[in-house]
């Protein structure tokens, strides 16, 4: 068979890999693997199928099989790549495996790697990319955001965090937006160590300057310098694709102008970064800036979602004008348009909370996750160049890229607009007084 995709030389077993898939359609832990147990894991037809197809004719024909079957093939490879997942995770934790299994462990596990290296070369070419205003990045529509990483949220153990960068990178978001805010250079530090052997041409990274605490605002020439300097450090690198201004509503704007953004335009004539930007939560930060300076991209959080589309309403078409690109961060703006527990720390007004838990509970009797909806309503503009989605949970990672590659259902679409139509816009206050 002719090898029509780029896809690397397999090990001498694979065809054991694919096959044991066939015919292992259950596995359990053991009680010694930190008490967790893993009963009666279905495998999807599709994969025996393929699995059988690559048992007879190889590697490459399974996954050809997998890319013109006629069954749908939104996620498919997704699925055949979890599955191989599983694999390597038992067989790197467990020593009594299923009988069934006869092949060499090591030659196994080498084999696996290799097929859900050549599956995430097909992932990344099917996520929707767009580019970002007169830049030469195309990014793709959901952006990997790496707050999670710094314990932001919740703490996060070190091999959930590190598998969470490659299933993102594995499914194509191979866009990662991080700041050394987050986890006080934590994000940073992690992500560092989970970039270490990935190529830095298949990824684009953006990090921020300015905010290094909740309180701590720092804005000066000299500070851009040095957070340049340490944030290549810390992940690796010795360049950044884009650098923001981190939450400039909280310092006065004529500083932003005067002094920070010509200090990051002397770092892109330097090479040390390729475009720059801000970020912010008032949608009067962004026009206030670029009508005085130039900037390449912006980044607004929160305010294109199912219940905010402040950012599309009053400030893409300025951004569209002047070609600078929009970066949509959020899309569940901080879990209101999820099924978790809201936090406490939450700034939106009680009525847009209600109309949220009556959302979600419509889409659940819809049978849709209410997350879902969201994800897909924020990347259906195309003047949004990237939704950036943070998590440090590799499960809710694949269930993006599962959600983005899906139509989004209209009339329920529909349905949960008309729900928060009476809230609709409603935010809060971010930063200084004059800035909002």
């Amino acid at each position: 068979m002719t090898n029509t995709f780029p896809i690397r030389e397999p090990g001498p077993r694979l065809e054991g890999v694919l096959f044991a898939v066939q015919n292992q359609c259950s596995f359990t832990l053991s009680n010694e693997l930190k008490g967790l147990e893993v009963k009666s894991i279905p495998l999807d037809h599709v994969v025996r199928k393929a699995a059988l197809a690559a048992h007879a004719d190889g590697y490459q024909a399974a996954l050809l099989w997998l890319w013109q079957c006629e069954e749908p093939t939104s996620g498919i490879g997704d699925l055949l790549g979890k599955v191989l997942g599983f694999f390597i995770h038992l067989l790197d934790k467990v020593n009594n495996w299923h009988s069934k299994v006869k092949s060499d462990h090591s030659t196994i596990v080498r084999d696996a790697y290799c097929l859900r290296d050549s599956i995430s070369t097909f992932t990344r070419t099917r996520m929707e990319k767009r580019k970002l205003g007169n830049t030469d990045l195309e990014l793709p529509v959901v952006g990997f955001g790496a707050s999670s990483l710094g314990q932001e949220f919740r703490q996060v153990r070190l091999d959930e965090a590190l598998e969470s960068v490659h299933v993102a990178l594995d499914l194509g978001m191979n866009f990662i937006d991080t700041s050394p805010f987050y986890g006080r250079g934590m994000s940073e530090v992690m992500l560092g160590i989970a970039l270490r052997d990935v190529p830095r041409e298949s990824y684009s990274l953006c990090t921020k300057l300015g905010r290094y605490s909740l309180e701590h605002f720092d804005f000066s020439a000299r500070r851009v310098e040095e957070s340049i300097h340490v944030s290549c450090h810390r992940m690796g690198t010795d360049h950044l694709d884009i650098i923001l201004c981190h939450d400039i509503e909280f310092v006065p704007m004529q500083q932003i102008v005067d002094e920070t953004i010509p200090a990051m335009l002397k770092a892109k004539e330097q090479g040390k970064v390729r475009y720059i930007g801000i970020s912010g939560y008032p949608q009067k930060i962004f026009k206030t800036i670029i009508d005085q300076i130039g900037i390449d991209c912006v980044l607004s959080y929160n305010q294109y979602t199912l219940q905010n589309t402040r950012f599309a309403d009053e400030t893409v078409p300025y951004l569209k004008e002047k070609g600078v690109g929009a970066m949509n961060a959020g899309p569940f703006s901080a879990r209101l348009l999820t099924n978790a527990p809201l936090p406490e720390w939450l700034k939106e007004p009680q009525e847009v909370k209600d109309a949220a838990r009556a959302a979600a509970k419509l889409c659940e009797d819809n049978g849709v996750d209410i997350a879902q909806v969201a994800l897909q309503f924020s990347i259906a503009n195309p003047d949004m160049t990237t939704a950036i989605s943070g998590s440090a949970n590799p499960n809710n990672i694949r269930k993006w890229a599962d959600w983005a590659a899906k139509p989004i259902a209209g009339s329920l679409l529909k349905e949960v607009l008309a729900i928060f139509e009476p809230v609709k816009n409603l935010g809060h206050k971010e930063g200084l007084e004059e800035n909002n």
